[in-house]
Formats: C-alpha cells, structure tokens, sequence
C-alpha cells in the first residue's frame, strides 16, 4: 500500500528542469498524496500528509521566479513549521516513552 505514493515522490525531482512541468507535477502529486493520507488514516497513509503540503510549498519556494520574495519567504516558512512540528512531536513522544 506504501509503494506507490513512495513511487510519485520521485515524479517531480526528476521534472525540476522545467518550471512549469515541476510546478504541476507537484500540485498533481500532492492532491494523490493528500486524498491517500486522508482516505487511509486507519492504514496508516496519514504519513503522506506532510509530504503532500510540502510539495505544495515547493510551488512557490523559488525566490527567482517572483518580482517580490515575499511568496518564497511565506512558502519556505511553511515549510518549515510542517517539517518542523512532527519532528518535535516525534521527539517529545520517544523521551516520553524513554521516560515512562
């Protein structure tokens, strides 16, 4: 059940030479993703979630591509927090049970 949404992740990487091709490639991916993480929640598919933000992010991370950053700078701090947040709650759970 985890193979093919690992296999769409590749997708657009490998598409990044063409703006417009990534760009779609990454809204494409991250719809599956975000209807496959909220369709198997009880799976286990609820690990695509921040993958699939994260490509939306991924949208508009090029600071190149815009006359203001603005974009990029919101986008990448996006990034950030959804990168960010599971990271420490996965931390704060392992002490917690370490601790317990």
């Amino acid at each position: 059940m985890l193979i093919a949404p690992v296999l769409l992740l590749a997708a657009p990487p490998l598409l990044r030479a063409n703006r417009a091709r990534f760009m779609t490639s990454c809204t494409a991916v991250a719809v599956v993703l975000l209807g496959w993480s909220l369709f198997g929640v009880l799976e286990g598919g609820w690990v695509f979630l921040p993958s699939s933000l994260l490509l939306l992010c991924a949208n508009f991370a090029d600071p190149r591509a815009y006359a203001n950053p603005a974009p990029a700078t919101v986008s990448t701090f996006a990034a950030v927090v959804v990168a960010v947040l599971p990271a420490v709650g996965s931390l704060a759970a392992a002490v917690k049970l370490l601790d317990g």
